[in-house]
């Protein structure tokens, strides 16, 4: 919701890349793109996608 590129790319390499985030690129991008603006979280939830653990996280997000 920050709108910050280089603090969500920095918080991803801090964890190298633990939770798998496969849109990286694509959300790196829309921060770039919408540098200074702020975002407003309007729906947040997830998914489990098999039986091994896994699940997908989701959001919506408002920018203004």
């Amino acid at each position: 919701t920050e709108g910050d590129a280089e603090g969500f790319s920095d918080f991803v390499a801090s964890e190298q890349d633990r939770r798998k985030i496969c849109g990286f690129p694509c959300l790196y991008t829309l921060l770039r793109y919408l540098e200074n603006s702020t975002g407003e979280l309007l729906a947040h939830s997830h998914c489990k996608i098999d039986s091994s653990g896994s699940f997908v996280t989701y959001a919506s997000l408002a920018f203004h």
